[in-house]
């Protein structure tokens, strides 16, 4: 059946439009002259903006072109909901009876399919192959159109897609369209066509080495640390939440001079991110998140106080020692990343500015080894010498696997 046949059906007009139906009745004539060139996107405008007019809303010549439209641009689950409403609304015989054929045919002639990636979210081109035979002309006309715009075109994932009556292979997944029924197409990851940022929406583990540094005068002598970090990203929605470990070798300056190492700083925490901006298949992002870990290095000058030693920063030091202090790190990121998406894993790089901000304590009670020998000491910090606070910076590349 044609749709232009359809088309061709007369309907209604109104002699005499009253002044609040001008705007109406001048987009319907605009989409009418459109139609005509088939310039079918431009029609779809005027008829959309028509039928969200109070006049156009309950106008059946409106929502049976726009069936007719949504039609011609592949969109069937729209021609099939305008062209209920068309039905719904018709003022008499003739345009009932043509609302009834658009409506009859779209349920008879096509069925629905949803097609599933493996994660929702995924924008991706489909690759859909016919796998029995067509025979009506119209109907191999409306699936090579949907054919070349799937193919070339990205769709967000799960997508609802009409297709004559048939069986199909989208690709990796086989699926019989039943007319007037819904089917169900599950693509393996392998079979998503996407890449770049756009694979950021797949689950990723990224592997991470750089440099981090804090400021601040309670970390005076603590030098550049080298950061390992390990992180596993699941997109929910538009969110990337984001589990992290790092584990970050520092140096510091002790009072004897010299620089000593310590490989006691970690941390463990989590971070929710947004891509702002894809340029594909290249993705920004920005990024919130907290991280509880260790800074060692922290220095702590004592005084004899008995048998025992206390231990507080800006104090004439008898001995000085050097604590691991635990911190509450918020932070920020932005990042920048590059994934191109290839069957199975996929591999990237990317590159992370982060900010953190500490807010850290040093123990009560330790006990600290003398340097250069196997003696200890024990020490004590006061209540109110404990906490301290530093502001970090961290720079970070990162290798990216996308499954």
């Amino acid at each position: 059946m044609s749709l232009l046949a359809l088309l061709l059906v007369p309907t209604a007009t109104a002699q005499e439009a009253p002044a609040e139906e001008e705007d109406f009745r001048s987009l319907l004539d605009q989409a009418r002259f459109f139609l005509k060139k088939q310039w079918y996107q431009d029609a779809l405008q005027q008829l959309e903006a028509a039928v969200a007019t109070p006049d156009g809303r309950i106008d059946p010549d409106a929502w049976y072109l726009l069936a007719s439209v949504r039609y011609e641009l592949t969109d069937l689950p729209g021609a099939r909901e305008a062209a209920a409403r068309a039905q719904t609304y018709a003022r008499t015989d003739e345009q009932l009876q043509a609302a009834a054929n658009l409506s009859t045919y779209l349920t008879g002639q096509f069925g629905v399919v949803h097609v599933h990636a493996p994660l929702s979210g995924v924008a991706s081109t489909l690759d859909i192959q016919l796998e029995s035979i067509l025979f009506d002309p119209d109907l191999k006309l409306y699936l090579k159109k949907i054919q070349e715009r799937l193919a070339s075109e990205k769709v967000l994932l799960p997508y609802a897609v009409g297709l004559p009556a048939g069986t199909y292979r989208i690709g990796d997944a086989q699926v019989t369209v039943e007319p007037g029924q819904v089917a169900r197409a599950e693509l393996s990851a392998a079979s998503v066509r996407t890449k770049g940022a756009s694979a950021l929406k797949l689950a990723q583990l990224d592997l991470g080495v750089g440099l981090s540094l804090w400021f601040g005068e309670r970390v005076a002598n603590l030098g550049p640390g080298i950061e390992l970090s390990m992180a596993f990203t699941q997109p929910v929605g538009p969110l990337q939440l984001t589990a992290l470990a790092t584990w970050t070798p520092r140096l510091y300056t002790p009072a004897s001079g010299g620089t000593s190492v310590s490989t006691n700083g970690w941390s463990v925490g989590a971070r929710v991110g947004l891509p702002f901006r894809q340029l594909d298949p290249v993705v920004f992002h920005v990024a919130l998140g907290y991280r509880f870990g260790t800074l060692p290095g922290l220095e702590l000058g004592c005084t004899a106080d008995g048998a025992s030693w206390s231990c507080a920063p800006d104090t004439t030091p008898d001995l000085v020692v050097y604590t691991v202090g635990r911190a509450h790190i918020p932070h920020a990121v932005v990042g920048v990343g590059y994934v191109r998406q290839t069957r199975g894993v996929s591999v990237g790089v990317g590159l992370r500015v982060g900010v953190d901000q500490a807010f850290g304590t040093v123990p009560a009670e330790a006990t600290a080894r003398v340097m250069g020998s196997e003696d200890t000491v024990d020490y004590a910090v006061p209540k109110g010498e404990r906490a301290w606070s530093a502001t970090g910076l961290r720079l970070v590349g990162h290798l990216t696997l996308a499954f």
